[in-house]
């Protein structure tokens, strides 16, 4: 369960219950001591929690008794999924935000009649709630209850809340018949004119927002240098196919504007595996040419030796880019949700903190909010690492020699080139060639064998990696690891 979520939660035995299951499926053994520490109540407290958890998931889940603590595991992962998504079904302010999404709103008074609580509890109730929404620039009006600040910002939390975070029993799924309507509408275009990098649910949820807030009388504002441009692309015709559909649908013919900002916050989306498209998004948007002299200089502060520097610039480029388009349009779309923003400060803090500070150094080139420069550093981060990952590894020349009945060995060699012979050099030394002198001939890198004669015989500076006569599971994550060693290290902590 998202932090997002939680902090809407009114009972705070179900939201430390969360807290606690949250901690276990990422760790899997936690401490009492750690968890009282962290949530700030009793190791009582805490014990009874797993006791009464226990019993609650008695069917779906065990809380296995350790040295201080306990290890977790689902046992039916499905009805743990179902029984832990239940324990928000009766959440009050859940029920308040999906009524004010529905535009359906009700004073302080009739809210505190059908939650059943008194009209102060429901008064503080909803200013509790106040101090996220604050977060987002929104505040709560009672007047009826609903959502008052910048449209922008309302349905980036609508999106944070009912999209990015989890799914609950108050989880608004977009309509399936407007998912048909759009995959109808997509499937007459092109692949080369749609030039994003949003994932279908992301887009049909962005779509949804914009219809029921347009239905609720609420309009968005849009820089008018970015609707001028927007106008004149290709891709923008797509949305406005969309309109008349939607009007079947929803008896509301969705105004230009709206097709724009739902167009600018779906091409905001970028790619990572498709450069050509990264090219064409920043032709499309050529608003801004200090960016490149910026990409350039980030992936030359950088410091890897990519084999193409000019791809890698160029994805920092759209990037860039898209973070600045954002800010204008509306700085809080740079916002990212807690858990997101700490990944890569769990895992990649050294990256993080030099993006901080080229971000920081750059920022009157950037010229975005320094709101939300950490949101954006985190998101770099993230998306730089990938770019590293997809796009950088060091290629190996490797000398592969085995031993042993003849088939046997047919078939490691077999996986051993499914493993890495596309991105490696892979040799196979005949019998007058396993030499030293080949060793350095051929620049050989890595030595694999499964004959361990082999390493007094010949191998004397050369790196390598001694195999089992039949290679085993940890013999084939050994490979991985020594060759990519990041890729290695993540298939190694993956339970299997």
């Amino acid at each position: 369960m998202r932090e997002l979520q939680l902090s809407f939660m009114l009972n705070k035995t179900t939201v430390r219950w969360l807290q606690i299951l949250n901690a276990f499926e990422r760790e899997r053994t936690c401490s009492i001591a750690s968890f009282a520490n962290k949530l700030d109540v009793t190791q009582r407290t805490i014990s009874s929690d797993i006791k009464e958890l226990k019993a609650y998931l008695q069917d779906a889940a065990k809380f296995v008794h350790v040295a201080n603590g306990y290890h977790f595991m689902e046992t039916n992962p499905k009805v743990y999924l179902t029984k832990k998504r239940a324990l928000v079904a009766k959440e009050g302010m859940y029920q308040i935000l999906e009524a004010i999404f529905h535009g359906q709103l009700c004073s302080v008074e009739e809210w505190a009649q059908r939650l059943y609580v008194s009209e102060s509890t429901m008064r503080r109730y909803l200013n509790s709630a106040s101090l996220t929404l604050r977060k987002y620039g929104l505040e709560l009006v009672l007047q009826p209850v609903n959502l008052s600040g910048a449209e922008a910002n309302i349905r980036k939390f609508f999106k944070d809340f009912y999209y990015e975070s989890d799914v609950t029993p108050h989880t608004l799924l977009p309509p399936k018949e407007l998912i048909a309507v759009v995959s109808e509408t997509f499937s007459e275009v092109p692949t080369d004119v749609v030039n994003t990098g949003v994932a279908p649910s992301d887009f049909y949820y962005s779509l949804y927002i914009t219809i029921k807030r347009y239905q609720s009388g609420k309009t968005i504002q849009l820089p008018t240098h970015l609707a001028e441009i927007v106008k004149d692309h290709t891709a923008f015709t797509v949305m406005k196919d969309l309109a008349p559909k939607i009007e079947a649908l929803y008896q509301v013919r969705l105004p230009q504007e709206e097709l724009v900002w739902l167009y600018l916050v779906t091409v905001m989306k970028r790619t990572l595996t498709e450069p050509v498209k990264e090219q064409q998004f920043i032709a499309l948007f050529a608003l801004y040419p200090e960016l490149q002299a910026l990409s350039q200089h980030f992936v030359q502060e950088w410091g890897i030796p990519f084999n193409d520097p000019q791809l890698i610039e160029t994805m920092i480029h759209a990037f860039l880019l898209s973070k600045k388009i954002n800010d204008q349009l509306a700085p809080i779309l740079n916002r990212l949700l807690t858990e997101v923003k700490n990944e890569p400060l769990k895992h990649s803090y050294v990256a993080y903190q030099k993006n901080l500070v080229f971000l920081k150094q750059n920022q009157a080139i950037l010229g975005v909010s320094k709101e939300y420069l950490s949101d954006i550093c985190a998101a770099l981060t993230l998306y730089s690492e990938a770019l590293k990952e997809l796009y950088y590894q060091k290629v190996n020349r490797i000398a592969l020699t085995l031993e042993g009945d003849l088939y046997t060995c047919h078939a490691i060699r077999a996986r051993f080139l499914r493993y890495v012979g596309n991105d490696h050099y892979v040799f196979f030394p005949k019998i007058n060639e396993l030499t030293t002198a080949y060793l350095k001939e051929n620049a050989i890198d890595l030595v694999v064998t499964n004959y361990s004669e082999y390493l007094s015989e010949f191998i004397l500076s050369t790196d390598y990696l001694l195999l089992k006569t039949i290679p085993d599971h940890q013999d084939w994550l050994r490979v991985i690891e020594k060759i990519d060693p990041q890729l290695g290290q993540a298939l190694s902590a993956t339970p299997s």
